[in-house]
């Protein structure tokens, strides 16, 4: 998309989500989005920042440990602070009717999307009529929403599969029966159909070295020490690849690695006033050591109860209960179901039939909760803390929210269709984790299944990895649907569905184009085909890790690792901040910008890799007794896992001769311009594409 553009469509969503959207305006976003890739990216952009404007961020966004739910004067009934209405400026019954006109020409276009035989969406169900908003229409009986799943693939309207398969029940139902041992082949077998498809051909498997290297970042979070990658590429016995698969997978870091990826997705990087993240990153390091099922873990974080110290897994609502429990609400969709429903918060899905009230039926679930503070003391009353703690009141009843239309309606706690008792008496967090482990539809686990794949191949079967749904089927809709039912029926073996990943011959493949899948790029927005392994950047933890073990011979053991960590949160902190929206969503500049750059090139932990001192890498290669050749090697090795090609040798060594050279003009010692030499071709290795991405 060019500039204007760009503009145009900016124009057309703020239409969009204040109910000012004409019916040849509604079909002409339709057009932007469904034809271009940059286009839907840039519309999901400014939806989520349009649900700012569903409540008040200035009064709302300071007071992060308020209550989050407020008690009626009749006692039992849970209602909602009413957000401030919004101005608008010009918009009466001209802007209703032209709401009207856009939702009923949207219809027949959903109806295709989805496969619907139905005839339009899913009624409002009015509470009291205009004037519900105050007095006794709020007090009326409500009638409960209607029934709207939180599902990829809803009963009433199936999603045709991307690629059409004449054996796809006969494979869905062979996943029951294959041994566990066997599903990599499985899963191969499925990617090789859609190869067959779209007549591709697969790219050669990686060398030794690529995939040493690839299975250490995406397992362990850093790169391999050069020791190690010489040992593999010396071992010749057979099956060496899974026994590496099955060493890492039982390695304390790769725990530690996961812990770290899920607590950022939880709670996000940056430091805040009550968000003790330390105490969630080792609980989940716990959680991921011992190989907890994956449903079990969820459900502790969504009915946690108590104070962080008590109880770490707290931390997640502690951290996003602000703002009427909005976050909450779209992170334990997105993160946990693999459905963005932010935008649901003030208008319908634009792509699908997803009302209002599927967002608030869920964020009901959390209004039974609240922050209280609480003041701790030393055992010799010497010294006084704060903390805070969630705690469930004994309050029940329907949820609160207000249409575009300054209609107020009501909603009970609904998941996937099921509704559950609404008295004071439930517990409503814990019926949610309870429902969304039974759900017969595996959405949590297909949400899980997405997000891992994702994580091991750069893509997930949706892009977005966290928009599954109706309007965004899977690339590979067999494989996702017969792999997160596998997961279940394992009991959510993380470590298992891990493995079976990592087994793949797919996963094998070297990132490089082949001859026959020079189409297989998702990057330029074609269908993921995973013909070839895609590039992926490294985190900012992968970073920082990768240039310890690349440059330091660090210490081992718990304390070490404590003060490495923290050394790595405040190395991070300049990268990362925290917003409060909708989903308190994380803000990054290590991202390719300069700041990263600048880090990377002249930054103090890569001055003092570079520095050859006492206890780096670099100082053992200078002071070997190693031609310059092999010290060339050992830099490639310990940098990018790998030797270092015929071209690179030629060239670093004729670089290595000339420094040498330039220093001895200078009245420096042979050995001090070696050293500068070397210093030289580390800094370039270290600053390489190469070695800030995996491949």
């Amino acid at each position: 998309m060019n500039a204007k553009q760009t503009r145009e469509l900016d124009r057309l969503v703020d239409a969009l989500c204040e109910g000012g959207l004409t019916a040849a305006q509604m079909q002409q976003l339709e057009s932007m989005v469904l034809g271009s890739v940059t286009a839907r990216e840039r519309y999901l952009e400014q939806i989520e920042l349009h649900g700012l404007l569903h409540w008040d961020v200035a009064s709302g966004a300071h007071r992060l440990h308020s209550s989050r739910s407020s008690v009626d004067g009749a006692p039992g009934t849970m209602r909602r602070a009413v957000p401030g209405r919004r101005h608008r400026a010009g918009i009466g019954w001209i802007v209703a009717a032209s709401l009207l006109v856009a939702v009923v020409s949207l219809v027949p276009w959903l109806a295709r999307q989805t496969g619907s035989d139905q005839s339009g969406p899913v009624a409002e169900a009015e509470t009291g009529g205009t004037g519900g908003a105050a007095g006794t229409g709020l007090e009326a009986p409500v009638s409960p929403p209607p029934v709207i799943l939180l599902t990829n693939r809803p009963d009433d309207a199936p999603v045709e599969p991307v690629v059409a398969d004449e054996n796809a029940g006969e494979s869905q139902l062979a996943t029951a029966v294959i041994p566990a041992d066997e599903i990599p082949a499985w899963i191969d077998s499925r990617i090789e159909h859609v190869w067959a498809e779209y007549d591709v051909e697969p790219s050669a498997p990686a060398d030794d070295a690529e995939w040493f290297r690839r299975v250490h970042l995406d397992l362990l979070g850093y790169i391999p020490a050069a020791e190690s990658v010489e040992a593999f590429l010396a071992d010749t016995a057979p099956g060496k690849t899974s026994r590496v698969v099955r060493r890492l997978l039982e390695h304390p870091d790769s725990a530690r690695h996961f812990a770290t990826i899920w607590t950022n997705l939880l709670v996000g990087r940056p430091e805040r006033d009550g968000v003790h993240r330390d105490a969630l990153q080792e609980f989940l390091e716990d959680q991921f050591r011992a190989n907890r099922p994956w449903d079990e873990l969820v459900a502790e974080l969504i009915a946690a109860e108590g104070t962080d110290t008590e109880n770490p897994a707290a931390v997640f609502l502690l951290a996003n209960l602000n703002n009427e429990a909005v976050p909450a609400t779209a992170l334990t969709a997105r993160l946990f179901l693999g459905t963005q429903v932010q935008c649901m918060q003030c208008h319908k899905h634009p792509w699908y039939e997803g009302e209002q009230e599927q967002f608030w039926a869920l964020n009901s679930f959390f209004q039974q909760t609240r922050i209280a503070r609480v003041e701790t003391s030393a055992s010799d009353g010497s010294a006084m803390s704060r903390q805070f703690e969630l705690v469930s009141t004994d309050v029940g009843g329907p949820t609160y929210f207000e249409t575009l239309r300054g209609v107020m309606k009501a909603t009970y706690p609904q998941f996937a269709g099921r509704e559950i008792d609404a008295s004071a008496e439930t517990n409503r967090r814990r019926e949610l984790a309870r429902l969304m482990s039974r759900d017969e539809n595996h959405q949590m686990a297909s949400a899980f299944v997405n997000r891992l794949w994702s994580h091991f191949f750069g893509y997930g079967f949706t892009r977005p990895v966290d928009d599954m749904g109706p309007h965004n089927p899977p690339s590979h809709p067999q494989l996702l649907e017969g792999l997160a039912k596998r997961f279940a029926e394992s009991g959510y073996d993380v470590r298992q569905l891990m493995g079976w990943i990592c087994e793949t011959q797919a996963y094998r493949l070297t990132s490089r184009f082949g001859e026959k899948n020079r189409m297989d790029d998702p990057a330029r927005g074609e269908v993921p085909l995973f013909s070839r392994m895609y590039v992926k950047p490294l985190s900012a933890e992968q970073v920082y890790d990768s240039l310890l073990v690349a440059t330091c011979r660090s210490p081992r053991g718990r304390a070490a690792e404590t003060v490495r960590v923290a050394q790595r949160e405040e190395w991070l902190q300049p990268f990362f901040s925290m917003d409060a929206t909708e989903e308190n969503c994380e803000q990054s500049t290590f991202d390719g910008s300069l700041p990263q750059s600048l880090e990377l090139m002249n930054g103090p932990l890569v001055r003092t890799a570079t520095s050859a001192r006492k206890g780096t890498v670099l100082h053992e290669i200078v002071t070997t007794g190693e031609s310059d050749t092999g010290r060339i090697r050992k830099i490639a090795l310990a940098t990018v896992g790998r030797a270092p090609t015929d071209r690179e040798l030629v060239v670093l060594t004729r670089l290595v001769q000339a420094r040498v050279r330039w220093a001895t003009h200078r009245g420096m010692t042979p050995r001090q311009g070696l050293r500068l030499a070397m210093q030289d071709v580390y800094w370039a290795y270290l600053n390489s594409n190469e070695f800030v991405t995996n491949h």
